[in-house]
């Protein structure tokens, strides 16, 4: 920030309390007005929509100071605000945009405000120049901001780890202050060492640290009345004396063997010069005139950076509309260095610079990435930021997109809902040309983030103009992302995939009426089927409900039922290539089209059906629920019990199926219910000549598992002997009433329940009191046919504990064994429990999956004992490591040595929360408090 107050003498401001008494009285201060109002005509008569310059419009951003870091170039600004107060320079904070092709500005936040300084630095206002830079991965931002309670100004420094933040001020206090020192600009030399010049009509430079954050050596003033170093005198000061050439915002480098030293020169209305030097600390030798009076404003504070081998001028005027020199805006303007390396004088343009390169759109790009724009604003910090305050007639330019010579069929957007409902136009060459889509943003209603999406309606291809233009009443949504995609969002077509080395494809459906955040519906066809029957969820009801559908197709798999070889899929229930496949075809759809992650279900039939309960353990954190129709679990492919947590599910069999055969639903349906902990007597409702429906409720942690039993169906994937007259409108009414967050028990392996009224555990293949034996489950594998299903507890490697009560006579012992039954019939579980006690055994499994018999055997076989909650479930987190949770408020630390931790990190001193866990170990009978560092 430049204070025209400054050019005048530093002799004449000791006479003065403050420099605002100083221009209460100053002729330039009568003069500023028709100056001012002069820099307003000049200002309104150019259109930004047609020009380049200035390159940033939603805010004033005067004092640019260009750094380039890698493939970027950040523009650290200073903010003149929209209300110009008492007359006189308004800013209250610092601003940072950066851009890969010079043409595009991506707004990075207001890193910086004066409570940043709120240590030594007067608050909401006074925010002038400054300049940033990078060293050793850390980025310091110095500042001019007035003292507090003083008058005259001060030097500070911030520091954060990126360039947008968050910053610190380390030291608490300016690193120099006084009269005139304003305009930091910062070097390091080739040796390492950094210097930080400054000053107004006068200029000192001071050595910095290696830190950065403080100086050493002193400050050493550079004689600015040196005509051989600054040119000649510009006309006088108040007093009489010569007026030196060197104003203000004194801006180094290096190039080659030369040190440059540009700055604001010839008093107010000021122009940009530079000066040459052998060393860093010169002597100076002045160059000459760089760029002339900037129109609309009566400073021109600016800096020039070499980016991706161009050469480049940045300064400030005030011809945004409504600026002036209270209100100036940020331009550039490209030239070409002299063989020798001086600087040529360069034109004003309003046209600005050429793209260095071209704009992806098929890449996610940032809506506050804009060439030009008209009403909106960009908010937001390191965080992310977005572009809000937008409103019907409002426009957002982004200049040289490249869409290829294929070009885009679709179009996506992340936005947040406004109080009003508004829509986005997709325009392209101007801000008027043909619409060639657009979205519509519903009012807010949860103030969430969403995508809305469309189909175009004529490709947009080639390098082109691309503008957003906005329309509806009043206030509109927030505006954060876009991307284009060469493929349309509606689609009934085969897509190919490579998984791993291995070429393999899918049917994608996606309804016209789909909606961002789209359910997605995994459907597997059965075994001899293929892809394109699009079974068993059907493409209308996709229409309907506005999900996306996806039919894998299946390998070629041996199946014994068929005697040979056919398509479909290996439903054995471990991760295979089959799982890998699905898993595949889920990231490629989301990659292409907005999916609920939540919302992403699986259904299949026949065979189908099979592999959807294997993927019951191998994708149960993928998929909220599953439904599966005229399939189930064989040996061949049986079903583990091993999901990371319990599932809803749906069934759909055929009473005169004898393909996969209804006769042994009973066994399926068992298995699953002990499996997710629901009550194993159903609610069973009968619709005379078409079906019976049981609804296995869920207890509390779990799910439902339903089952129809159709009267008139066989082996087939539909009916129309159901409530909807559609089995895959039930499967979809099904589907909706869960999300992957749903709330469950993700420790819950196995919950048989064999204590619920009505329910007959001799029926569903338990034994009971027989003998010694108080209860049995799991029996040797039988061979029914070529389909066998038999009752077992499965586990995979792992650590469990199986839980259960018993009453009985009290101080009796119980015996309590788990033998595999596959493989190598070892125990893996041999103990004993007290009759009367809540029992809790841990166990490990550690050969991978197998099927287990529990067996729990009393004293004698006259003892009359029960058992009630019996259930197997994995160990927690917090009962694997030992972690606890603190409960019931603050922690008594009375007796801990060192520091205690919760469950959510936060450290106990003192009765206060810090960050940090805690560990608690039993060694040697006692409790032990382990602490992480």
């Amino acid at each position: 920030m430049t204070s025209p107050t400054f050019y005048k003498s530093y002799k004449f401001y000791k006479s003065y309390k403050t420099y605002m008494t100083y221009m209460s009285h100053s002729i330039f201060r009568a003069l500023l007005p028709a100056l001012l109002t002069f820099n307003f005509q000049l200002s309104t008569f150019n259109s930004p929509a047609s020009a380049q310059n200035p390159i940033i419009c939603d805010r004033y951003t005067p004092d640019p100071a260009p750094y380039v870091h890698g493939d970027t170039l950040y523009l650290f600004v200073d903010h003149d605000e929209n209300e110009t107060l008492n007359g006189y320079f308004t800013m209250k904070d610092w601003l940072l945009y950066s851009t890969v092709d010079m043409v595009n500005w991506t707004y990075r936040g207001t890193p910086l405000t004066s409570a940043t300084f709120s240590a030594w630095a007067k608050q909401d206002n006074d925010c002038w120049a400054s300049q940033c830079i990078e060293r050793d991965g850390k980025w310091y931002w110095y500042v001019t901001a007035t003292i507090k309670g003083e008058a005259y100004p001060g030097i500070g420094v911030a520091v954060a780890d990126n360039p947008a933040g968050p910053y610190k001020d380390p030291i608490k206090k300016p690193l120099v202050k006084g009269w005139f020192k304003i305009d930091p600009t910062v070097f390091i030399d080739d040796n390492g060492q950094a210097y930080l010049f400054y000053g107004n009509n006068m200029l000192w430079y001071t050595k910095l640290t290696k830190k950065m954050t403080s100086i050493t050596g002193g400050e050493i003033e550079v004689k600015t009345k040196d005509e051989t170093a600054f040119g000649p005198y510009k006309g006088y000061d108040d007093n009489g004396n010569p007026k030196t050439n060197f104003e203000e915002a004194s801006w180094i480098y290096k190039r080659g063997d030369k040190y440059y030293l540009e700055y604001a020169a010839g008093g107010v209305p000021e122009h940009w010069a530079y000066s040459t030097a052998d060393k860093v600390t010169g002597p100076w030798t002045y160059q000459g005139k760089i760029l002339g009076q900037a129109d609309g404003s009566f400073t021109i504070h600016g800096g020039s950076v070499e980016f991706k081998g161009h050469h480049y001028m940045f300064y400030h005027n005030g011809k945004l509309p409504n600026g002036g020199g209270y209100k100036r805006a940020t331009c550039v303007e490209e030239f070409t260095r002299n063989e020798d390396g001086t600087i040529p004088a360069i034109a004003f343009t309003t046209k600005g610079v050429e793209p260095l390169q071209t704009v992806n759109p098929y890449e996610r790009q940032e809506a506050e990435t804009i060439n030009q724009s008209s009403g909106i604003l960009c908010e937001g910090d390191y965080n992310g930021c977005y572009v809000t305050n937008i409103s019907s007639g409002d426009y957002i330019k982004v200049r040289n997109v490249d869409f290829g010579t294929t070009g885009a069929k679709s179009f996506r957007a992340r936005v947040r809902g406004g109080a009003k409902k508004g829509t986005m136009n997709i325009r392209t060459g101007t801000k008027s040309g043909t619409v060639k889509g657009k979205v519509t943003v519903d009012a807010a209603t949860d103030g969430e983030w969403t995508e809305v999406l469309c189909d175009l309606t004529t490709a947009i291809k080639g390098t082109v103009d691309l503008f957003f233009t906005f329309s509806g009443n009043g206030q509109l949504f927030d505006f954060d992302s876009w991307q284009f995609s060469s493929e349309a969002i509606a689609a009934d077509k085969s897509v190919d995939i490579t998984v791993g080395d291995e070429a393999r494809s899918y049917w994608l459906y996606v309804p016209k009426n789909v909606k961002a955040n789209s359910p997605l519906v995994v459907s597997l066809h059965g075994a001899s089927g293929h892809s394109t029957d699009r079974s068993p969820f059907r493409t209308d009801i996709a229409d309907k409900e506005g999900c996306i559908v996806v039919y894998p197709q299946g390998n070629p798999i041996y199946f014994p039922v068929f005697g040979g070889t056919v398509t479909g899929w290996d439903a054995s229930g471990e991760v295979n290539g089959d799982v890998e496949f699905i898993k595949a075809v889920i990231e490629d759809v989301a990659a292409k089209y907005s999916v609920d992650r939540q919302r992403i279900y699986c259904c299949g039939f026949s065979n189908g059906g099979m592999m959807t309960y294997a993927l019951t353990n191998t994708m149960s954190d993928v998929f909220a629920a599953y439904a599966s129709i005229s399939g189930f679990p064989l040996n061949e492919f049986h079903f583990r019990h091993t999901g990371v947590r319990p599932v809803p599910f749906l069934h759909i069999h055929g009473k005169q199926d004898d393909f996969v055969r209804y006769a042994l639903m009973p066994v399926i349906v068992d298995e699953m219910v002990a499996r997710i902990g629901a009550n194993p007597v159903p609610q069973k409702t009968t619709v005379s000549g078409k079906y019976d429906k049981s609804v296995y409720e869920a207890a509390e942690g779990s799910f439902p598992y339903i089952y129809y039993e159709m009267n008139n169906m066989g082996h087939n994937d539909f009916t129309g002997d159901i409530e909807t007259g559609s089995s895959a409108q039930v499967m979809w009414n099904f589907f909706k009433d869960y999300t992957l967050d749903t709330p469950c028990d993700t420790t819950l392996k196995w919950m048989p329940r064999i204590e619920t009224e009505g329910y007959v555990p001799k029926e569903h293949g338990w034994v009971l009191n027989s003998s010694k034996t108080l209860l049995r489950f799991g029996g040797d594998q039988n061979t029914d046919g070529k389909q066998n299903v038999y009752r077992s507890l499965q586990m995979t490697s792992g650590t469990y504990k199986l839980c259960f009560h018993s009453e009985g006579e009290a101080g009796k012992e119980l015996t309590v064994k788990l033998q595999k039954l596959t493989g190598k019939k070892n125990y893996v579980l041999n103990a004993t429990a007290l009759v009367g006690k809540d029992v809790c055994l841990v166990f490990s499994v550690e050969d991978g999956w197998g099927e287990y018999r529990l067996t729990i055997t009393k004293p004698a076989a006259t003892d009359q004992i029960t058992i009630t909650n019996l259930g197997l479930f994995s160990l927690t987190a917090e009962e694997l490591t030992g972690v606890r949770a603190i409960e019931n408020g603050i922690f008594k630390v009375e007796s801990w040595a060192g520091a205690v931790y919760d469950m959510q990190g936060r450290r106990v001193i003192n009765n206060k929360w810090q960050h940090g866990l805690f560990l608690t170990s039993t060694v040697g009978g006692k409790a032990r408090k382990i602490l992480i560092k």
